[in-house]
């Protein structure tokens, strides 16, 4: 066994101490969470195929004014093939209780890191490649393009969320935390297994200097005939292009943290194996 095992639908161990109005003492218990990995609570092992898109055109110039500089300085981006997954995590944190509770978290509650599989290394695993951080960075970053003010994300930043009975977060609502991994990376040179930080947010195509020649939401062109000013930012793709006819399976590790009420949670690693197409 490569981990050690821990529960991977987590609930409390600790009961807190409360009062109500008539000053007798109740127990608050601290919510739980549903964990889901492409609609499997909480599984151990995930398997899917990659899709193949021939018909791709990232650097349309009649879509994108810097299509052209893009052709010109990072043409890998503007192949008019890929490969793509669709990997969903749905997180929920519930009370199932008939009083009010609170929920304490850290930046978004969870972490989830995808690494790749290194059959040498003795735990088996290998470079860190995607990261939730860095979404959350990357939808700041998408509102910023659109003329929004907002501050880089802070996983360390406090958050503070009274679920009254039966009700859950996010939203307290029917609705979830869902993230989409789709076979590229997030995360810049130099930052995989480092702690979180914005300029670790991997913006595909960039310039040789740094620069991302990108944006992560399509801003409308006020002149030219072209109906974006830049195009669309993306990771560094992880899969084989169709071309490569490759058959050979993908495998990585899925590791999942949730911190929430002083509590520091991780189920056990997710395998993640993406199979050619069919």
């Amino acid at each position: 066994m490569r981990l050690k095992r821990y529960p991977a639908v987590v609930t409390s161990l600790l009961l807190l101490a409360g009062c109500n109005s008539d000053g007798n003492e109740v127990e608050q218990n601290d919510p739980f969470i549903v964990y889901r990995v492409n609609g499997e609570l909480a599984p151990t092992e995930v398997s899917v195929n990659w899709d193949e898109d021939v018909e791709f055109a990232p650097c349309n110039e009649a879509l994108y004014a810097n299509a052209a500089q893009v052709l010109a300085e990072v043409p890998e981006y503007c192949v008019s093939e890929r490969s793509s997954v669709v990997v969903s995590f749905v997180i929920r944190f519930i009370n199932d209780s008939l009083e009010s509770t609170d929920l304490q978290f850290s930046g978004l509650g969870y972490r989830i890191q995808i690494f790749e599989y290194d059959a040498d290394a003795e735990d088996l695993l290998g470079t860190e490649v995607w990261n939730s951080d860095y979404v959350e960075q990357s939808e700041r970053e998408g509102l910023r393009s659109q003329g929004e003010t907002l501050d880089d994300y802070d996983p360390s930043l406090a958050q503070l969320v009274t679920l009254g009975p039966a009700e859950s977060y996010p939203l307290q609502t029917d609705t979830a935390i869902t993230l989409l991994f789709v076979g590229n990376s997030n995360i810049a040179d130099g930052f995989a297994g480092a702690e979180f930080d914005p300029q670790g947010l991997s913006s595909f195509p960039s310039d040789g200097a740094g620069t991302p020649l990108c944006d992560w939401s399509l801003v409308e062109n006020s002149s030219g005939d072209a109906t974006y000013e830049r195009v669309q930012c993306l990771g560094e793709p992880l899969l084989p292009l169709p071309s490569a006819n490759s058959e050979e399976p993908y495998r990585y590790w899925i590791r999942t943290r949730f911190n929430f009420n002083d509590w520091q949670e991780q189920p056990e690693d997710v395998l993640l194996t993406i199979n050619p197409p069919a």
